[in-house]
């Protein structure tokens, strides 16, 4: 089952990053930048619902242990541990 959903999570990325929402090419404003994109914004609510996680607390539990390894950049866990940690080791 992991396996299935990578893999949907994974295609469903690269679909919308490369043909509904392309970040590349576009002029970047004022202010932060973005820590996840509009793509990874979009799978990781796909994911939420998928997993049937509809207490945000415990999704944010359990984000980096079920679908944290498909987000290698340090953002992703700067958001998920409130800037606590640097990756999946600590």
């Amino acid at each position: 089952m992991k396996t299935d959903l990578d893999a949907l999570l994974t295609a469903l990325y690269v679909y919308l990053d490369d043909h509904v929402m392309p970040s590349r090419g576009r002029p970047r404003g004022r202010g932060r930048p973005p820590v996840l994109t509009s793509a990874e914004a979009v799978v990781v609510a796909v994911a939420q619902v998928l997993l049937r996680c509809d207490q945000e607390r415990y999704w944010l539990r359990t984000a980096a242990a079920r679908i944290g390894h498909l987000f290698l950049s340090s953002s992703w866990w700067s958001l998920m541990a409130g800037g606590a940690s640097a990756g999946p080791g600590g």
